[in-house]
């Protein structure tokens, strides 16, 4: 395997086209961003205002009024190939793709304990000597696929939202069905009603799905949120059996075993009035499971739904997907993988224990892999491992980790504070078990992002304690 190079970091991303933001044209994706933060109080907020990063905020935290200035939104929640748009306007704007290596995964990286370095190989028979290792991969980037079985003998065409086609689909005359009513579910449902055939939903569980509004949020608002917050889970429910004709239909779709806020809640902007529309089924395939493909669908129990297409939105192995694919090991040719199949754990989701000077943004146990707005909090990680790798430069060190000490308090204190919220009561991606197996820990800090922003700067200012640095 030939050396591609001897550089000082490497960072590493998802594959071009692949991911939750890659895809320009998954039907009907938008900027959700108005309840990322919505177990933040005001005084978490880094920005000190509101629940929510306005894309001005983001500019403003990115360092650069002239991005600022020279980039125009159409809308608030503006739709997905927008949002790549701009982001591959930063990445000219600011010069990024002469770093940046697309169409490369990374099938492994391997800490070197005689050089002090990372070996990492790609599939394109590359191998990086780096000192540095940047994980990018970003926190729902592992798709999770369905188990149930007979693939191979479905005749239609089966489309997964994270690895969606980057040409135009075509759904018009055709039954398609859509397994999955989450975030992204929710959003191909309602955009997909008025122009299929028949459309069948397959859903396992309810959503708290609230309208895409928008409006300022000022002091008074918030303290009529807080005290009206006993209300609300009956408010949001009463709101989605208003939209809803068929009583049979609205009892299927109000949650009714867990409470409001438990579970991501998406945004939506037609979903349940699409469940109004003669061609829109529901089907409770909590109560029936999906069996398996047949060859003209999907079976579920003993009936046969027939279909053309079928959209898989089935979620993600979040927040430790990306990295245990990857390969990754560390001193003494220790496994990441392994070690997160036994116990995540992480430092601040910066660093972990083993590593050392591999550096994972929107790792596991941060705020950015749930509980934030992604961009923004990127930021901040960002800013704080450049801040450590200078600071090791400066130092004439060459190795940075966290102390067994660091990362086990910080872990306790994760757990301290998780444990203090309902969201450990219920199954869902937040703590893993959308993953069979996977073990059971809040994927991102509840604490709120002030506090995580305020400890990062003073483990900073204060010269990095409880991590070893050599």
């Amino acid at each position: 395997m030939p050396l591609k190079g001897s550089i000082e970091a490497a960072h590493v991303g998802k594959t071009a086209g692949e991911g939750y933001l890659a895809n320009g044209r998954v039907t009907g994706i938008r900027c959700l961003n108005a309840l990322a933060a919505q177990f933040q109080t005001p005084q978490a907020n880094p920005l000190g205002h509101g629940q929510t990063f306005s894309f001005e905020d983001l500019a403003q935290v990115a360092g650069s009024q002239d991005l600022l200035n020279d980039w125009t939104w159409s809308e608030r929640f503006p739709a997905q190939p927008e949002i790549k748009r701009y982001l591959q306007h930063v990445a000219d704007r600011f010069d990024l793709y002469r770093d940046i290596e697309l169409n490369t995964r990374v099938e492994s990286a391997t800490w070197q304990d005689d050089t002090e370095r990372w070996h990492v190989r790609t599939d394109q028979g590359e191998l990086f000597d780096v000192r540095y290792l940047i994980s990018c991969v970003g926190m729902l980037s592992s798709p999770k696929a369905p188990s149930f079985p007979g693939r191979e003998q479905f005749q239609g065409q089966v489309y997964q939202t994270a690895r969606w086609p980057q040409t135009e689909i075509d759904f018009s005359g055709q039954r398609v069905g859509v397994v999955g009513t989450g975030a992204t579910g929710i959003q191909v449902v309602q955009t997909l009603a008025s122009e299929v055939d028949e459309l069948f939903v397959f859903q396992r569980k309810p959503q708290y799905a609230v309208r895409m509004n928008n409006y300022p949020v000022d002091a008074a608002i918030m303290q009529t949120w807080r005290a009206q917050y006993p209300v609300l889970q009956e408010l949001v429910r009463d709101k989605i059996r208003a939209q809803i004709d068929d009583p049979a239909v609205a009892a299927k779709l109000v949650p009714g075993d867990y409470g409001y806020g438990l579970h991501r809640v998406p945004l939506e902007n037609g979903y349940f009035e699409a469940f109004n529309r003669d061609n829109v089924h529901l089907v409770d395939v909590k109560e029936t499971p999906i069996t398996g493909y047949s060859r003209d669908g999907l079976m579920v129990g003993d009936r046969e739904y027939a279909l053309d297409a079928l959209v898989l939105a089935t979620g993600f192995d979040a927040g430790t997907g990306s990295l245990t694919r990857m390969n990754i090991r560390g001193r003494g040719g220790c496994s990441l993988s392994e070690l997160w199949d036994r116990d995540i754990r992480s430092a601040l989701g910066l660093q972990v224990h083993g590593f050392p000077n591999l550096y994972t943004v929107a790792g596991p146990l941060a705020p950015a892999t749930g509980f934030c707005n992604m961009t923004t909090c990127l930021q901040q990680q960002v800013d704080w491992i450049t801040d450590a790798i200078v600071f090791l430069r400066d130092q004439g060190k060459h190795t940075m980790e966290p102390t067994q000490e660091r990362e086990e308090a910080w872990v306790q204190h994760h757990d301290e504070v998780a444990n203090s919220t309902l969201l450990m009561s219920v199954d869902s991606w937040y703590n893993g078990a959308n993953i069979e197996g996977k073990p059971r820990r809040l994927l991102s800090y509840i604490g709120g992002v002030g506090a995580y922003r305020d400890l990062c700067d003073e483990i900073r200012t204060n010269g990095y304690p409880g991590f070893a640095v050599a």
